[in-house]
């Protein structure tokens, strides 16, 4: 699996490549702004986006990927947990939400379970 990383925060970046090349995941690239998203999803090809919720253009992003790749999995990766932040994001569509409660175990399965096809979702949340 392919997936593409986006954050604004360098270690955070950082620190979700390396959890995610420790699992096995066969290839993790990494963006900090929508344009280089863009760029990252065209050259790289991944079969899945995970998101920072704190992105200043998360919601801009996830719309740009939604109008260039209709079906790729969305995992969002969210710092803090609102339930109007979790419907906002719904809303787009979304195949995986990860809150701040969540551990690195979660976070791995999400997004291999939404690689999958899953939709997964706290359950708190559903």
């Amino acid at each position: 699996m392919v997936v593409l990383f986006i954050s604004h925060v360098h270690f955070l970046r950082e620190a979700v490549e390396m959890l995610l090349h420790k699992s096995d995941i066969s290839a993790v690239h990494t963006a900090f702004s929508q344009e280089s998203a863009e760029a990252a999803i065209a050259k790289t090809k991944p079969n899945l986006v995970m998101i920072d919720s704190s992105h200043p253009e998360a919601m801009t992003i996830i719309a740009a990927i939604r109008a260039r790749a209709a079906a790729m999995p969305v995992v969002v990766m969210a710092m803090r947990e609102q339930d109007e932040d979790f419907l906002a994001w719904a809303d787009t569509g979304i195949s995986g939400y990860v809150g701040p409660e969540s551990s690195a175990r979660d976070l791995v399965s999400t997004v291999r379970r939404a690689g999958a096809g899953e939709v997964v979702c706290p359950p708190r949340l559903t």
